[in-house]
């Protein structure tokens, strides 16, 4: 029971230094935050017609919303809309993942391949499962995990698929010049 208590301690203690860390990191000096208030302040806001069910910054200054109906991007610095597409909806929706200016994201029927910066598709690919969703992009390959069932490999840049890895019956050939 004492072991169990001082693994406590150390973890609540590693907790606020984490917590800690964070906050001087990301709000300067921490104690002097805390003596003053939170230096935080409204930038800009947005209201949109759809529930947000997911968020995915890109580094460029530009944010990909996912709703239930479509998935839109914005320009923080400027605070206008870039693009948006409709979706379909999926029970479980995930997050876009973003790869060389290219956002990838699945819904209930097709997985795209989206230009971050004019929101035209690039290529789309019908999906077999409506809960699929894109788990790992690279610069050549998008992986999609098709539950219960199978993992899909796509090219990044031309849509075609790659291989399936089948979880019943494993490894699928793949002979792609890039991959190590």
């Amino acid at each position: 029971m004492r072991s169990l208590g001082k693994y406590l301690t150390l973890l609540a203690l590693g907790i606020t230094v984490l917590i800690t860390g964070a906050c001087s990191i990301f709000l300067g000096n921490y104690p002097q935050a805390l003596s003053k208030g939170f230096p935080l302040s409204l930038k800009w806001s947005i209201t949109l017609d759809d529930p947000i069910t997911a968020l995915s910054q890109t580094g460029d200054g530009i944010l990909i919303v996912r709703t239930t109906n479509s998935v839109r991007a914005f320009d923080v610095v400027q605070r206008n809309e870039l693009w948006r597409l409709p979706l379909t909806r999926q029970v479980d929706p995930d997050a876009a993942m973003v790869q060389n200016h290219t956002v990838y994201i699945a819904d209930s029927k097709l997985l795209r391949a989206i230009n971050l910066n004019q929101g035209s598709v690039l290529w789309e690919q019908a999906l077999s499962k409506a809960d699929a969703r894109v788990v790992n992009v690279s610069d050549d390959l998008v992986i999609v995990d098709q539950p219960s069932d199978r993992l899909n490999v796509y090219n990044a840049q031309s849509g075609k698929l790659l291989c399936m890895f089948s979880r019943v019956e494993g490894m699928c050939p793949l002979t792609h010049p890039k991959v190590r």
